[in-house]
C-alpha cells in the first residue's frame, strides 16, 4: 500500500538524497560535497529573502574549484524553511554586537514602525545581516565536521567504489 509517508520518503530520497550519492558515485571528493552542502546550507539561512540564491551563484563563480553548483544549491533550498525561523534570532544577535535596543517583535509595534519609521525596519534587517556573518561560518564549520564521516560512510558503502578520478564533466 502507497501511504502519503512512504511518498513523501521516496521523493525525499529522489529529491535530495539521490544528487548527493550520484555526485559520490561519480568521484567527487567528500570534502568537496561535504563543503558544498555546508556552504550552501549557510548561504540559504541569509536573511534577506530571495538574495541566497544570487549569494549561490556568486559563491559558485569564486570558489568553482571547490564547490559544486548542485549540490550548493540543493543545500540553499533545504535551507529555506528555516530562514524565517532564524530571522530572529541572526537579528538578536546582531542588535548585541552594535548595543542597539531590541526591536519590538508585536504585530502592532511593526505595523505602526512601517509607517512612521522605516529606517528602524532597515536597521532590524541589517542587524539580521550581521548576525548571519557572526553565527554562519560556525555553523558551516559543524555541518562539514558532521557532513565529511558520513559522506565518507555512504561512498564506502556504494557498490561501484573505485575512487577513481572524475573528469570535470561528471562533476
Amino acid at each position: 500500500m502507497d501511504t502519503p509517508w512512504r511518498r513523501a520518503k521516496r521523493s525525499l530520497h529522489a529529491k535530495l538524497v539521490r544528487p548527493i550519492l550520484s555526485s559520490l558515485e561519480k568521484g567527487a571528493d567528500v570534502h568537496r560535497v561535504a563543503d558544498s552542502l555546508a556552504v550552501g546550507f549557510c548561504i540559504g539561512l541569509f536573511p534577506v529573502f530571495g538574495a541566497s540564491t544570487g549569494l549561490c551563484v556568486l559563491a559558485a563563480m569564486l570558489f568553482k574549484k571547490r564547490l559544486n553548483m548542485t549540490l550548493l544549491v540543493l543545500s540553499n533550498l533545504v535551507a529555506a524553511p528555516f530562514t524565517l525561523a532564524m530571522f530572529v534570532p541572526f537579528m538578536r544577535v546582531g542588535e548585541m554586537l552594535t548595543g542597539s535596543s531590541a526591536f519590538p517583535l508585536s504585530v502592532e509595534k511593526i505595523r505602526s514602525l512601517v509607517w512612521s519609521s522605516p529606517g528602524k525596519i532597515v536597521g532590524a534587517l541589517f542587524h539580521s545581516m550581521a548576525g548571519w556573518f557572526i553565527v554562519c561560518p560556525f555553523v558551516a564549520f559543524v555541518l562539514i565536521r558532521i557532513l565529511t564521516p558520513v559522506l565518507q560512510y555512504a561512498r564506502a558503502k556504494l557498490p561501484n567504489n573505485d575512487k577513481r578520478t572524475p573528469t570535470s564533466q561528471e562533476v
